[in-house]
């Protein structure tokens, strides 16, 4: 086991430690500078995440820095990621409570606070829930079916 300073593709340097012979090292240490370090890995990935959510649900443009704008995209790309997972089990047991009034009202306030919390433009507010999630999105709704259809885990 030996530490090296390998320069990736990015331009970056890291301290990695490398196992093995000599010749192993070297070798791994040539491969890794053909490629990008972890932190432009995660960076571009997550961006990529973002962008798929961004296309595909077409979610209105977040207000705020541009640091701030950066980081709430990745949060709510991994939350609508959360939220379209919820929704998909939310529409398999809906038929099971058909003609339950007050479920059927459950179901569309959870869809409603779904919508909600996908139409923020506030890069802040994704910043200020990133950690609660589903919850928060519950929050946007007094209805206590949609608050329990958004929150719990569902089994179609």
């Amino acid at each position: 086991m030996a530490k090296y300073s390998a320069k990736f593709s990015c331009g970056h340097t890291e301290t990695v430690e490398l196992y093995g012979p000599e010749k192993d090292r070297s070798r791994k240490l040539a491969w890794m500078a053909g490629k990008v370090c972890s932190a432009c890995y995660k960076a571009d990935q997550s961006a990529r995440a973002a962008e798929a959510v961004d296309a595909a649900g077409e979610l209105p443009a977040l207000k705020g820095s541009d640091k701030q704008i950066a980081w709430a995209t990745t949060i709510r790309a991994g939350i609508a990621a959360d939220l379209g997972a919820q929704r998909a089990a939310i529409a398999a047991i809906a038929p099971k409570v058909a003609g339950n009034a007050e479920a059927e009202a459950g179901i569309a306030a959870a869809y409603a606070a779904m919508d909600a919390a996908l139409a923020q433009t506030s890069a802040a507010w994704w910043i200020d829930n990133r950690t609660t999630g589903r919850v928060a999105v519950a929050a946007l709704t007094d209805n206590a079916n949609a608050r329990a259809l958004i929150t719990r885990s569902l089994k179609a």
